[in-house]
């Protein structure tokens, strides 16, 4: 009996533990613009840059997401950190080496997949803003004409961020 009523209070303890830090987590983000760091990375399950870390991103109450932007070797814009593929996908070669259709069908360890630039702004229109770092080498003027038209047309554009590159800071100072 002493045992059971042991057990209850650990649980009552616990609960209000639970209920204390949900109210300083909504405390602290009524007070501050949270930003997920590599795409949505909120917690150690998620592969950053990925669907998943998106969506925990946003049922966690961010406002803005950090993904990084990258150009496969035939133009397609795509989220992946890393210039080469080895760590998160275990192949070593240079995203701007492969295809779209290369890497479209790479998974990782847990099943995800690179996402094009495209679909990470359809999934966070209305729902996150979104900082790009931007990881292309040189300055592309039309084809970072073409990402601030992608922001523009979901919405994105007023509160996006851009860490730009050396050769990119001019293009984008002037927009």
């Amino acid at each position: 009996m002493k045992f059971a009523i042991g057990i209850c209070l650990l649980l009552s303890l616990i609960q209000s533990v639970g209920v204390c830090q949900n109210s300083k987590q909504h405390s602290f983000a009524a007070n501050y613009k949270l930003i997920a760091h590599r795409g949505g990375v909120v917690d150690s399950l998620s592969a950053e840059n990925s669907l998943l870390a998106l969506e925990k991103a946003v049922n966690r109450g961010y406002w803005m997401v950090e993904v990084d932007l990258r150009l496969t070797r035939d133009g397609v814009l795509i989220t992946n950190h890393d210039k080469n593929l080895k760590r998160s996908f275990g192949l070593d070669a240079d995203v701007s080496s492969m295809t779209w259709e290369q890497i479209s069908k790479l998974r990782d360890k847990r099943g995800n997949k690179i996402l094009k630039f495209e679909e990470v702004l359809n999934y966070c229109e209305g729902k996150l803003q979104v900082m790009i770092d931007n990881k292309i080498d040189g300055n592309d003027t039309l084809l970072f004409a073409k990402v601030i038209d992608m922001l523009k047309r979901h919405h994105l554009y007023e509160n996006a961020l851009m860490i730009g590159t050396d050769e990119s800071t001019d293009f984008l100072l002037e927009r």
